[in-house]
């Protein structure tokens, strides 16, 4: 049987069928072997999507038999159930399947790249396994209204799946800011865990 569209990219396809939020989590959990637990918050520090969010697939995964589940005082772990064997072929193929999703980060970086004027910095800050949002830090160039109305598209659309929430900059106003030791830049950047995009090599992030 011949692909009636063979052009459409193997992640696209892994998107569609499973969603993003299910297939980075996937990604992860189907990534251990027989023996290896992650707890929750671990999980969704790996897959870069909020805990919340990690929590929900996880349940749904249980519920298929897909993954299993231990507490441990106050923590919950998961591991990939390889015990049932009418499930391991399942597993095979979802292993598969995932290793053509991309991660959150890298559809950000797509996204942000595509928006009607990309920015020339761009990084997530923040601490990726506790439930506060994840923090998107965007420098761009032209105004602060000029670099607002181009991401804001994107971070309505990331929301839902790992709350981000945004601090914006124009070019100007943030070389300003940041020379005059602004706190809330100085803590985004110190709490810095991916630069998406960086591409006029800003040398002081440290």
């Amino acid at each position: 049987m011949s692909n009636d569209n063979p052009g459409v990219p193997r992640q696209e396809i892994t998107q569609k069928l499973l969603g993003r939020v299910r297939a980075s989590v996937l990604r992860v959990v189907l990534g251990l072997s027989s023996d290896q637990t992650l707890h929750l918050r671990e999980i969704a520090r790996q897959a870069q999507v909020a805990p919340a969010a990690a929590q929900r697939e996880l349940v749904q995964l249980r519920r298929l038999g897909v993954v299993t589940s231990e507490s441990r005082g106050m923590q919950v772990f998961y591991k990939v159930n390889l015990a049932d064997e009418s499930l391991r072929n399942i597993v095979a193929g979802l292993r598969l399947l995932v290793e053509y999703a991309p991660t959150m980060s890298e559809l950000l970086t797509r996204e942000l790249l595509q928006a009607s004027t990309p920015p020339v910095l761009a990084v997530l800050f923040g601490k990726p396994d506790d439930d506060a949002s994840i923090g998107l830090l965007v420098v761009g160039p032209g105004s602060f209204e000029d670099v607002l109305a181009s991401v804001e598209p994107v971070v309505r659309e990331f929301k839902p799946r790992c709350g981000v929430r945004l601090l914006a900059y124009s070019q100007a106003g943030f070389v300003q800011r940041q020379a005059a030791g602004d706190a809330t830049i100085t803590q985004a950047l110190g709490e810095r865990y991916a630069t998406l995009v960086n591409t006029i090599d800003f040398a002081t992030l440290a």
